[in-house]
């Protein structure tokens, strides 16, 4: 449930982690929670996406709160629902200087809500996850 995401921890600048599950039966789904920190850092590259999602059976949505507040997506207009890969960094300004980016979410930490897409058979099959900064 939304209220009660599974934590996958604080992602500083270089660090990642993977989380794998399956969803069965139909219906089910999985709540995570991620924090991303060091948004003043010209590092600073917030990640999400599947590295492993057998037929591209699986998508997420990423909100910053249980409300389903989705994140805009700036460049390629529209919003982090129903996607395989979602991630965002400082933008350059000026040559060799990249302005800081308010942090990603809720104080910069996000909610991501995996689910089957629909219509596709319940499956055996697991997901991967990767988040990276």
């Amino acid at each position: 449930m939304c209220a009660g995401p599974t934590p996958v921890g604080a992602l500083s600048i270089g660090l990642s982690t993977t989380y794998t599950g399956n969803l069965v039966p139909l219906g089910a789904e999985q709540w995570l929670s991620v924090s991303f920190t060091g948004n003043t850092s010209t590092a600073y590259h917030p990640r999400i996406r599947f590295t492993s999602n057998p037929g591209a059976a699986f998508r997420f949505d990423i909100v910053t709160n249980c409300a389903g507040t989705l994140l805009a997506c700036g460049v390629e207009g529209g919003n982090s629902m129903a996607i395989q890969d979602w991630e965002t960094s400082t933008t350059a300004v000026a040559p060799g200087y990249r302005t800081p980016i308010p942090p990603v979410g809720s104080g910069g930490t996000v909610l991501v809500h995996v689910y089957r897409r629909a219509g596709l058979p319940v499956t055996c099959d697991s997901y991967t996850i990767t988040f990276s900064n």
